[in-house]
């Protein structure tokens, strides 16, 4: 045998090795557990890479294709396994079917929903798995018709903006509800308070652009103080800096005797972005206008109206589809939706400072809306990540309420996100230095001057998984029963350990040192 042909075997040996790898990676469940996710990750993502740079023939090529597109699936690199699919269909006509069923999906991943229909409609009778195509096309269906809904849910926003005609209104509300196959899409209770909203909204007055004022002006006005300082609060919120570890903290307070984790553990996006009640209230005073009280009706409150490239995770944030998906009722939030529309009405009235009027609506609207998230009056409602720690300023809305914020090691906190993120939604790691720094200096700021110092609690993750005492530290401050003792819940201090220093095991260890210097002080010690 030349040496040539030795070559070539080894190389066929090596790629037939690979392949068997990817196949048992494919075959693996996903790990839910943060480290072996990130190993899982990190092993695929070595596989990819050798993959990528073997020299095959025939078969072998075609093979590798095709394993290569499957795992940038499940890497979540929708972009990516695209491309891959496409070689395949470039080097083999006949398994087309398969090349046009990962291309579809990749497209309905990516939202390129024209696409993905002709893909899908450019498969064979001959293909086997008939049942996930049909699925596939459900699901098109489905986001086509939640697609209208949203276009819908815009033009009412529109109309309130112009005060067009109520019955136009009234009509593309039931519309928009008709379909956008929310669980609550016939409840004639919830078209009542939207179409109530909206007669009250285009009755509040039209406001002119102002310039900025002081920072956190609207905070500073509708603070109040701790009322219960005394006894365990009526809300809990677990706060981090994404990705910083506060499920841990969530899932020890969750065991705990009167605390009630709400909506199932979802996040709920009332105060999560800038078209929320936090958009609302870090505006200008005297800058709230129809168009934003209407969205935030359509938005986070019945999820109406979502981010096209985020569909799915914005509507299962909103108030009444997580109540819902919880097993809650929604009964609460009517009423406090309600509450929200009087005070809209009242501050559209003749004579009326309505600025001052529609912030007071919106802070009580706040504390009814998160209360009415318990099952009974005397529960302590917890929910995770609703309030980031960066937005902690939304503490001052609220009279009985104390927020867990959690930090972690910056260099963990990135790889984690690194191998959780889809790939699209990745920042590269100098914005991921630039946001943690603004996160950071925000969540300090509203606590120096808003005085909440009463009411945030700060932890480091790797504290609180290590040292039993960080732990007895949150429950004493929460007032917590401990009849069953620290470490309740589901939270298993071993498992959360796991995920402490992962950032060792990543593969770019030149990102590692980048956000080391970045962060100096924020560095954990693994050694003390």
């Amino acid at each position: 045998m030349s040496i040539r042909s030795i070559e070539i075997q080894s190389q066929h040996d090596g790629l037939l090795r690979l392949l068997e790898e990817a196949g048992r990676l494919l075959e693996t469940p996903e790990p839910e557990d943060e480290a072996e996710l990130g190993a899982y990750r990190s092993r695929i993502a070595s596989v990819q890479r050798e993959l990528s740079g073997m020299e095959g023939e025939g078969i072998f090529a075609l093979e590798a294709a095709r394993m290569l597109a499957r795992l940038a699936e499940r890497q979540r690199d929708s972009a990516g396994a695209m491309k891959c699919w496409a070689s395949v269909r470039e080097m083999a006509t006949d398994i087309s079917d398969e090349s046009n069923f990962g291309l579809g999906a990749a497209c309905q991943a990516m939202s390129n929903l024209d696409d993905a229909v002709r893909h899908f409609n450019a498969i064979s009778d001959r293909f086997p798995n008939t049942r996930e195509l049909e699925t596939k096309r459900g699901q098109i269906d489905a986001r086509l018709s939640i697609g209208r809904s949203i276009s819908l849910a815009k033009d009412v926003v529109e109309m309130a903006t112009l005060q067009a005609d109520p019955g136009v209104a009234a009509s593309t509300i039931s519309a928009a509800l008709a379909d956008s196959r929310l669980p609550y899409r016939k409840d004639g209770r919830v078209r009542d308070l939207l179409t109530s909203a909206y007669d009250a909204i285009c009755a509040y007055p039209e406001v002119s652009p102002a310039p900025p004022g002081p920072r956190f002006a609207n905070y500073r006005m509708l603070r109040q103080p701790r009322s219960m300082t005394g006894a365990k609060p009526k809300i809990i919120f677990t706060s981090g800096f994404l990705w910083s570890g506060s499920g841990a903290v969530t899932a020890m307070l969750a065991g705990y005797p009167g605390v009630e984790i709400a909506v199932g553990g979802r996040e709920v996006g009332l105060f999560h972005h800038m078209n929320t009640l936090t958009g609302l209230l870090d505006a200008p005073v005297g800058t709230i206008g129809r168009s934003q009280l209407m969205y935030l009706f359509m938005a986070p409150i019945s999820g109406l109206l979502v981010d096209l490239r985020k569909i799915q995770v914005n509507r299962n944030k909103s108030l009444f589809k997580a109540q819902v998906d919880g097993g809650g009722s929604i009964e609460g939030l009517l009423a406090a939706g309600a509450a929200l529309v009087d005070g809209i009405r009242q501050a559209g009235r003749a004579g009326t400072d309505h600025t001052t009027c529609v912030l007071v609506a919106l802070r009580e609207f706040a504390n009814e809306a998160i209360a009415g998230l318990a099952s009974t009056p005397d529960a302590t409602v917890l929910l995770n990540n609703s309030i980031f720690a960066f937005h902690v300023r939304q503490l001052a809305l609220f009279s009985d309420a104390v927020s867990v914020t959690v930090s972690r090691d910056p260099r963990d906190q990135y790889v984690a996100q690194y191998y959780e993120r889809p790939r699209a939604d990745l920042p590269s790691v100098d914005a991921f230095i630039a946001d943690t720094r603004r996160r950071y200096a925000h969540h300090a700021a509203a606590i120096a001057e808003l005085d909440l110092a009463d009411r945030v609690i700060d932890v480091r993750f790797e504290d609180f998984v290590l040292n039993r005492n960080v732990r007895e530290q949150v429950v004493e401050r929460l007032n917590l029963a401990t009849t069953g003792g620290i470490d309740g819940g589901s939270f298993d201090p071993r498992k959360s350990e796991k995920n402490i220093g992962i950032y060792r095991s990543f593969h770019d260890q030149g990102i590692i040192r980048k956000i080391e210097e970045s962060f100096p002080d924020n560095i954990y010690n693994l050694e003390k």
